[in-house]
């Protein structure tokens, strides 16, 4: 089979049908970042062919009249083998043209993703003197979409639909973090996500989808608590080529290894703002007699008890503490996995990987031998950040990592994350599930030129 990805870059400006933009798309790069106690982020931006003048303003073409920032984005890929997976969804934040000549015209979309379009709006809280308790997920949907007299919402855009468009929020993990309507002050949504409802887990959450319910649009959001464990997660297996590679593993073409220093938590002090429970300080005192205290600060938790308060206080220094010299990141491509030993696999996993639905905060397996060492050392970390570069000859990915030692959690009777003791983990090859839907970028289509489509 030949290692591809089909691209498909469309917008949406109502409920009926999509306008495909892929054949005029020179250059595309997708920015995915997702850490536990803030809101995740996805930013693209998309490169478009004007040559012809479809694109620019006040002109005759095809594209002349659009008003780009009401509409809708999502940048799909597939493999051949495979269905389209969404990488990137959202609305427009910026567009810019560039005149090289009169012949010679480029159009460039910023695209931002719907949690951060959504969190620049002022809410109040409108719940009277009734209290409404809720999952953090579910406050996090009332945010946006509103709830009877609990929550007023936010205006939130048509894109042709018939109503405001809305959020759907799930839980990936185990979810334990409650909080109630009355812990939130008037204020910025934003405001009200990054410091009041992601550090109370702590947890995060990413958007990942549009999509249709009747003629209404849905934006879909994954919401991870501070179990930090995906119910059903992916593991993704990356090799150099020192050894031979198995069916599974995907080449990398360069790693970059360093500690992790800058992550380095010790001391926390957490309370909760209304000053209802008292504040809590936990210190790991081994930690700061090595590097001096690196502390944080979260003095305004939506709590319900004492012991979510005891909890916020603790999660920080007791995961975060050490300096780990682990991997930060890597960087793999479509042209490098025709080394892989099944194309198939390896470019299904490639296009996973890229998906924001089954990229960010999914874990991985990194083996390598660096100078110095003599024995093949591998990590099991946990993916926080992908960076996508879509050119015609190829597709390149940088993927970012966490140590997943500190960021999951003891699993029973697995034989990665459920051991105790020293380290936490052990390595063992993972047995891998492949569902029977992927994508990717069609090798032909490169011949017929520059244009992803």
């Amino acid at each position: 089979m030949t290692i591809g990805l089909e691209w498909r870059i469309r917008y949406w400006d109502n409920t009926t049908a999509a306008v495909d933009l892929t054949t005029y798309v020179q250059s595309l790069t997708i920015d995915t970042e997702v850490n536990i106690g803030l809101c995740g982020r996805s930013l693209a931006t998309v490169v478009i062919d004007n040559d012809s003048g479809a694109f620019t303003p006040q002109g005759t073409g095809t594209y002349a009249t659009i008003d780009w920032f009401s509409v809708a984005f999502d940048i799909q890929q597939k493999t051949p083998t495979g269905n389209y997976k969404t990488s990137f969804c959202g609305m427009v934040n910026d567009v810019n043209f560039e005149f090289v000549s009169v012949t010679e015209s480029r159009f460039t979309l910023s695209l931002i993703d719907i949690l951060a379009v959504g969190a620049r709006s002022n809410a109040t809280t409108a719940y009277s003197t009734t209290i409404l308790a809720s999952t953090a997920s579910q406050a996090l949907e009332y945010f946006y979409n509103g709830s009877s007299t609990y929550y007023s919402g936010i205006d939130m855009p048509f894109i042709g639909g018939t109503a405001e468009s809305k959020l759907i929020v799930t839980a990936t993990t185990t979810e334990k973090t409650t909080v109630s309507n009355d812990d939130f002050p008037p204020g910025r949504v934003g405001d009200w996500i990054n410091n009041n409802l992601l550090v109370t887990g702590p947890g995060t959450a990413y958007a990942t989808a549009l999509f249709l319910i009747g003629t209404v649009w849905q934006w879909g959001v994954r919401y991870v608590d501070f179990d930090l464990n995906q119910i059903n997660p992916q593991t993704y297996i990356f090799s150099d080529t020192a050894a031979a590679l198995v069916s599974g593993e995907m080449p990398y073409t360069a790693i970059d290894l360093q500690y992790k220093y800058d992550m380095v938590v010790n001391s926390c002090t957490a309370a909760d703002q209304r000053s209802v429970y008292t504040p809590t300080t936990v210190t790991d005192t081994a930690s700061t007699a090595k590097y001096g205290t690196r502390t944080v600060a979260f003095e305004s938790l939506c709590t319900e008890q004492q012991t979510d308060v005891n909890r916020v206080a603790n999660f920080w220094p007791n995961r975060y503490s050490t300096a780990r010299y682990t991997c930060k990141t890597l960087t793999t491509s479509l042209s490098t996995l025709k080394q892989a030993v099944d194309d198939t696999i390896a470019n299904d996993q490639f296009s996973k990987l890229l998906s924001i639905l089954q990229g960010p905060w999914q874990r991985a397996e990194v083996s390598y031998v660096g100078p110095g060492q003599s024995t093949r050392k591998t990590e099991l970390l946990v993916v926080n950040k992908i960076s996508v570069s879509a050119t015609p000859s190829d597709t390149t990915v940088v993927i970012g990592f966490l140590p997943g030692i500190d960021n999951q959690s003891f699993e029973l009777d697995s034989s990665k994350y459920g051991i105790l003791g020293g380290s936490g983990l052990t390595y063992n090859q993972p047995e891998i599930i492949y569902d029977e839907n992927d994508w990717i970028y069609n090798d032909s289509q490169v011949e017929q030129g520059n244009k992803l489509g």
